[in-house]
C-alpha cells in the first residue's frame, strides 16, 4: 500500500484506470484472493464508467501467477493478459518429480483447480503475452505454458529481458505495452465466431458466450468448440452433460445447431442482452433442447457455485455455527471444539479477518439465506445438524457412521464434508472443517491447493484420514 501511495507501479498507460488489488494474503489471487480481485473491480465500476470490453490483466512475480490463473480461468473477461514471471502450475514449479507419489490421489487431482496448464486452450479466446528475464528462474511459467499451448495448436508470444533476472527492462516494458495497447484498442468480442473452452470443474465454466451447465464427471477434462457460420452453430462437446450458448440479439444461427454431428432445431430464450439456447444429453446420449421440456427436473446436482470441493465454501459469505449442545461423546466434543478453534484461528492468521461465528441457537432464517454454513459438532450437539440429519449424504447415527458400506464408530471417527445445505440448496453447508490448505499457506503460494476433496472420514485421535473422495455429479457417495 505504501508503494502505491508513492508510485504508479510498473505500468500506467494514458487514459486508463489502473487497479492494484491488495489481496488479503499472499495467495496469488487464488481462493478468496480471486474474490478480492472481482469485488475490487466491481467497486471501481460503481465509481467510474469502466469499459468492460477493454480490461487488461497484468502482473509480475506473484502477480504474474495471478495473471496466469485469472487469465486462463476467466478468458471472457479480459481484452488481453500479460503475465510476468510467476508460476503457472504446481508439480513442475515445485520440482516434485518422483515425489508426487507422496501426495494423495485426490490432492493431485485438485491441482487441476488452479493449474493454468490445464486451461491453456482458453487462451485461444484472449490475447496473451508472457514476459521474463532471461536469467530469471521464474521464466519456467512461460516455458511450461508455451509447451502446453503449442500442443493445443496455439502460439504464446514471449518478451524477454536481456541480461536481467527477476525484473523488467525498459525495452521489454515498451514491447509488452505495445502488445497490450493494441489488444485493448481491439477490445473483447462478446460473441466471437470461434470459441474454444476447456475446464475440469464447474467453478470455471465460461468463454465467449458458451457456458457449461453440467459435466458428465468432474475432474476429467471437458471441452467445447463452437463455430458460428452465421446460419448455424457447429459444436463439439466432450464430457459435457448440459450446455448454454448465447449469441447476439437477433442471431438466427442459435436456432440451428449441429452438436457432435446431431442436428437440432432449437427455440432460443430471447432477451435484450442475448439470444440463448440450452441443450442437454438424455439417458441415451442424444442432445435435446431444454426449452422443450414441460417441466425441469429439480434433482440435486453439481452446478456452478455448488460443485465443491470443501474450500469452495470460503469463496463467498460464510457463517461459522458453534454447537451449544452436548456431543455424543466427550472425544467428539473435544475434537470439534479444537477444529472450530483451528478454523477461525487459521482464517484470522492467513486471511486477515475475523470469521463470523454464531451459536446454533442464534442462527436465523436470514442467516441461512445469506451465508454458507460452516457447522461444527454432530447431530446431537448442533441444532442445525439435527434439523438436517435425515437429508445428509451419510447415515450418521448415534453410535456409528456409515460411508461406502463401511461402519465407523462415532466415538472415534467423524465426517468432514461439503454439501448443498438442505435448508437452502442454493448455499453450501460444510461440516467440521475450515479451509483445508492452512499448513501449506505458510509456505510458497504455489503450494496453496486444496488438501481435501468433497468428503472425508477422520479418525479423531490422530487427526488421520480413514477415507476421502469426491461426490458424484448428483452429490452422492461414489
Amino acid at each position: 500500500i505504501s508503494d502505491r501511495m508513492k508510485s504508479f507501479g510498473e505500468f500506467a498507460p494514458a487514459d486508463t484506470f489502473v487497479l492494484h488489488p491488495y489481496g488479503r494474503y499472499c495467495n496469488a489471487f487464488k481462493f478468496v484472493g480471486e474474490t478480492d480481485v472481482f469485488e475490487a473491480l466491481e467497486q471501481v465500476k460503481k465509481s467510474y464508467r469502466i469499459d468492460d470490453r477493454r480490461l487488461a490483466l497484468r502482473g509480475f512475480s506473484m502477480g504474474g501467477a495471478g495473471a496466469w490463473h485469472l487469465g486462463a480461468h476467466h478468458p471472457g473477461v479480459w481484452a488481453v493478459v500479460a503475465p510476468g514471471a510467476g508460476f503457472a502450475e504446481t508439480a513442475e514449479y515445485q520440482k516434485l518429480g518422483t515425489n508426487r507419489a507422496k501426495f494423495p490421489a485426490w490432492e493431485q487431482t485438485l491441482w487441476q483447480l488452479y493449474d493454468a496448464t490445464d486451461y491453456a486452450v482458453n487462451f485461444a479466446n484472449v490475447p496473451v503475452v508472457s514476459y521474463a528475464g532471461l536469467d530469471d528462474t521464474q521464466r519456467q511459467s512461460g516455458d511450461v505454458m508455451e509447451r502446453v499451448m503449442r500442443a493445443e495448436g496455439l502460439k504464446l508470444p514471449r518478451v524477454w529481458g536481456t541480461n536481467v533476472g527477476h525484473k523488467y527492462t525498459p525495452e521489454a516494458k515498451r514491447e509488452v505495452s505495445a502488445f497490450v495497447d493494441a489488444a485493448v484498442a481491439r477490445g473483447v468480442e462478446k460473441f466471437p465466431r470461434d470459441v474454444r473452452l476447456t475446464t475440469r470443474t464447474l467453478a470455471y465454466p465460461r468463454a465467449g458466450g458458451v457456458e457449461i451447465i453440467a459435466l458428465e464427471q468432474h475432474w476429467r477434462r471437458a471441452d467445447v468448440a463452437l463455430l458460428d457460420t452465421g446460419e448455424r452453430l457447429a459444436i463439439s462437446a466432450t464430457n459435457v452433460a448440459e450446455l448454454r450458448v448465447a449469441r447476439a440479439p437477433g442471431s438466427q444461427s442459435v436456432r440451428n445447431l449441429i452438436i457432435n454431428g446431431q442436428h437440432l432445431t432449437a427455440t432460443p430464450e430471447i432477451s435484450n442482452e442475448d439470444w440463448s439456447v440450452t441443450v442437454a444429453k438424455d439417458a441415451q446420449g442424444r442432445w435435446f433442447d431444454v426449452a422443450k421440456l414441460s417441466q425441469r427436473p429439480n434433482a440435486l446436482a453439481k452446478r456452478h457455485g455448488l460443485q465443491g470441493p470443501i474450500d469452495d465454501a470460503f469463496m463467498d459469505s460464510f457463517l461459522v455455527v458453534r454447537p451449544t449442545g452436548q456431543a455424543r461423546s466427550e472425544a467428539v466434543g473435544e475434537w470439534t471444539s479444537s477444529q472450530l478453534a483451528k478454523a477461525t484461528n487459521d482464517w484470522r492468521a492467513q486471511f486477515r479477518g475475523d470469521a463470523r461465528v454464531k451459536d446454533d441457537s442464534q442462527v436465523t432464517d436470514a442467516d441461512i439465506a445469506a451465508h454458507h454454513l460452516i457447522l461444527f459438532g454432530d447431530p446431537q450437539s448442533n441444532k442445525l445438524l439435527a434439523r438436517m440429519a435425515d437429508k445428509l449424504p451419510f447415515l450418521w447415527g448415534p453410535s456409528a457412521l456409515q460411508v461406502r458400506g463401511k461402519w465407523f464408530p462415532t466415538s472415534t471417527h467423524a465426517p468432514v464434508f461439503i454439501f448443498p445445505n438442505p435448508l437452502n440448496p442454493n448455499r453450501y453447508m460444510v461440516v467440521n472443517s475450515g479451509f483445508t490448505f492452512a499448513a501449506a499457506g505458510q509456505a510458497s503460494n504455489a503450494q496453496q491447493t486444496p488438501k481435501l476433496p468433497d468428503w472425508a472420514v477422520i479418525e479423531m485421535a490422530g487427526n488421520t484420514l480413514a477415507l476421502a473422495d469426491f461426490f458424484n455429479e448428483q452429490w452422492r457417495v461414489k
